[in-house]
């Protein structure tokens, strides 16, 4: 799945949340509001998780192919 879909369904599906718990307690919009903060929070420290992974795995590529060079 892409990212940019990923990152719209986990805030779709947390707004979600905050829209039918704030149908049940009658306090609009301040549950939604809450949880799309929460998710879109969540979505930037998975991508950032993500991109420090991609970027390690990258690093020891690059060290395997050059000790691979030198011998």
């Amino acid at each position: 799945m892409g990212v940019g879909i990923e990152f719209c369904l986990v805030i779709g599906i947390f707004c979600l949340i905050g829209y039918f718990l704030d149908k049940k307690e009658g306090t609009s919009p301040g549950w939604m509001i809450l949880f799309f903060f929460i998710g879109f929070g969540f979505m930037i420290y998975t991508m950032l998780k993500r991109a420090r992974k991609d970027e390690e795995e990258q690093r020891k590529a690059e060290e395997d192919r050059d000790r691979r060079e030198e011998s």
